[in-house]
């Protein structure tokens, strides 16, 4: 099976299904260090002309970023992450369903909005 997609179209549905996030952290383990290499010369040619940046990501992987500017936001509740990482799932199917049917465009209207997230939360649940 030969599939294609660009990371920044499935970020939200493919890349977030359980059968891909299972194997994240053994494809993370084995890429981590080009991907850290790719970041630090990414990160020295913005700075070197002036930008500011604004790194976000998992603790593991930013502690290899040297910096004397860090700081780390902290939910005071974890289930908050798997909400929105729930939330972010039904949003991208329900999206999906609406440029499906409206050939690209916007939706009919708010009420249909409505019906896709509900649809969408169904087929995840498997309902």
């Amino acid at each position: 099976m030969c599939l294609s997609y660009l990371a920044s179209e499935v970020k939200n549905t493919v890349l977030k299904e359980s059968r891909i996030e299972r194997s994240i952290p053994t494809v993370a383990g084995m890429t981590q260090g080009e991907v850290i290499n790719f970041v630090r010369k990414a990160l020295e040619q913005m700075t070197s002309s002036g930008y500011n940046v604004l790194m976000e990501g998992r603790e593991q992987t930013l502690n290899y970023i040297r910096t004397p500017h860090r700081f780390e936001v902290i939910l005071p509740n974890m289930a908050l992450i798997g909400q929105r990482r729930a939330a972010q799932l039904v949003g991208a199917r329900a999206l999906d369903q609406i440029r499906c049917k409206g050939g690209g465009g916007e939706p009919g209207s708010e009420v249909d909005v409505h019906a896709e997230i509900r649809e969408a939360l169904k087929a995840l649940v498997g309902t």
